[in-house]
């Protein structure tokens, strides 16, 4: 068991390296930005949950990162990434000349257990939020995703796709974009907020959306172009 825990400080890897949180099987780690940055002077892999299990929680400041994975072997039993205020920026994809499917992967290896995204404050800037797992977990009762999507012709635009579940609260889900971005996921209500659960759009762009069984409560269009 560890855990590493940044108050209002800095933390900056040299060069493309890889911050791993819970590397064992059987292992747990445990990481917390409570302030300050974190950073890299190339491209910063985070791995939480390679083999045991890991938990990442920011609460304030920001943590600049060029792909994360959340959950990434088949030992991984228990995975979690939890923002409750701050930022995280995930930088892999948001350009017309990267077209990396990397970005936010959730569950990426694993083969069971529980890969958990908490949005609950703050943003997560991604082009892409990836989960191609039934046990993944979303859920959002007060956080915003920032779509990242360099242009309209961009050709990795789905940002937000394929979680097993993904619930919403009554301070819900922002999704911003400035620009085409695709949404292929159903919502439903978070437990104890039945009849309240938000998704809500905002920013220039055209925000598309495929969810084919998608049940949240409200949905506020505030301002762009929403395609159903």
């Amino acid at each position: 068991t560890g855990r590493m825990e940044l108050v209002d400080s800095s933390l900056v890897v040299n060069g493309s390296r890889e911050i791993t949180v819970g590397e064992n099987k059987g292992s747990f780690g445990e990481m917390v930005l409570n302030g300050g940055t974190v950073s890299s002077s190339g491209n910063l892999t985070l791995m939480v949950g390679r083999k045991g299990s890991g938990k990442l929680t920011i609460n304030k400041g920001t943590l600049t990162a060029y792909a994360v994975f959340n959950g990434y072997e088949s030992d991984s039993p228990l995975t979690e990434v939890v923002i409750n205020g701050g930022k995280m920026e995930v930088t892999a994809g948001n350009n017309d000349n990267d077209n990396s499917w990397y970005a936010f992967r959730v569950g990426q290896g694993m083969t069971s257990g529980t890969a958990r995204l908490v949005l609950n404050g703050g943003e997560l800037q991604a082009a892409r939020v990836f989960c191609n797992k039934t046990f993944g977990e979303f859920e959002a009762n007060g956080g915003t995703l920032v779509a990242y999507s360099p242009s309209v012709s961009a050709k990795n635009t789905i940002h937000l796709k394929g979680f097993g579940s993904a619930k919403l609260g009554s301070l819900g889900l922002t999704i911003r974009a400035d620009k085409a971005s695709h949404t292929k996921q159903n919502f439903c209500d978070l437990a104890g907020h039945e009849g309240s659960g938000l998704l809500r759009l905002t920013g220039a762009g055209v925000k598309y959306l495929y969810g084919t069984d998608s049940k949240e409560s409200i949905m506020r269009c505030v301002e762009g172009k929403t395609v159903l």
